[in-house]
């Protein structure tokens, strides 16, 4: 262990990753930072993830293993902040990657500096293919608070919307917890409120956190169900809390997000659901008000604004002009 260094909890959601878990689970055992709690949170899988889990947990004392019936991504996760005991946590994906200094850098980064959240930029990958051996540029960017908002509101950079690479006092979930009852968004639900209670965050440029893009099975890459719409609720949510911080940019910035979110919504439904007429016409009349609305607010610039006009009225051509570019 590390005497001089804090404990770091890792949580992770499991479900159905035996092809992957094992992979993952060692580049968290081979950390060269050392001083780490790892909470496995087996959310009712059907394969041999659970065996896989607790396999490590017998090997190793940091791994801790939670089996539950399978209740969703969010309230795994929240299971692992309840059991949490470190000082500072992370969040990582059953079927992810981590260098082997993902933990020592960012942790060092907050703890060394006084920050709230360190982050680090995330390397897409798909089977088969080689990991990049170097860690890319190391240069650093501090933020406060709101300018983690605006990175958030305009995708700063890759990675600055999910949960996982990036290492936070633990403090910071004292009163946030991931939204349960949604299948998709409970990154949307959550991040805002965490990045605008950070006094100070600091960005990593390197590359220390490798996403398996892409892998069949799981939630984000499944088939589109009418059950994710509750994810446009998030970003509306989004949009209310910096209005309600009286927050006019972050607020205007939020409200396209929020636009485009519903645009493509709407795209999935109409392609795969035409038959929910009142859906498709709630989301158009909405996407149409608050696309209006947004001309005549500050913070987007006028190429957004077009985009946010052209998302409500031809969703389904600019949505394919839109992944194009």
């Amino acid at each position: 262990m590390d005497k001089n260094g804090k404990l770091v909890s890792i949580i992770m959601p499991v479900y159905n990753s035996e092809k992957y878990l094992e992979e993952a689970l060692v580049s968290i055992q081979e950390q060269s930072y050392k001083n780490l709690e790892v909470i496995l949170v087996d959310d009712g899988s059907k394969d041999s993830s659970p065996k896989i889990c607790d396999r490590f947990a017998s090997i190793d004392a940091r791994f801790k293993v939670i089996h539950q019936s399978n209740s969703g991504p969010s309230a795994a996760r929240n299971r692992g902040l309840d059991e949490a005991t470190g000082d500072y946590i992370t969040f990582v994906d059953n079927d992810d990657l981590l260098h082997r200094d993902f933990v020592k850098e960012l942790y060092s980064l907050c703890d060394d500096n006084e920050c709230d959240i360190a982050l680090t930029k995330i390397h897409a990958f798909y089977d088969g293919e080689q990991l990049p051996q170097g860690r890319g540029e190391s240069k650093l960017r501090y933020m406060d608070a709101r300018e983690l908002s605006e990175q958030l509101l305009d995708m700063g950079w890759n990675g600055i919307a999910v949960t996982m690479a990036k290492v936070f006092k633990k403090s910071l979930y004292d009163s946030i917890r991931f939204n349960e009852e949604r299948i998709i968004g409970d990154d949307d639900s959550t991040m805002y409120l965490v990045y605008w209670n950070a006094k100070k965050a600091v960005l990593n440029n390197e590359t220390l956190y490798f996403y398996r893009s892409k892998r069949k099975g799981s939630i984000t890459h499944s088939n589109y169900k009418l059950s994710w719409l509750t994810g446009v609720e998030a970003f509306k949510e989004r949009m209310e809390f910096y209005h309600s911080k009286n927050e006019k940019i972050l607020y205007a910035k939020a409200m396209r997000n929020y636009c485009r979110r519903m645009a493509e919504n709407y795209v999935q439904i109409s392609n795969n659901f035409p038959e929910e007429i009142g859906k498709l016409k709630e989301l158009k009349s909405k996407m149409k008000k608050y696309a209006i609305k947004l001309l005549f607010l500050r913070g987007n610039t006028f190429k957004q604004k077009i985009s946010a006009i052209m998302f409500a009225w031809i969703p389904n051509m600019w949505n394919k002009l839109y992944m194009k570019l």
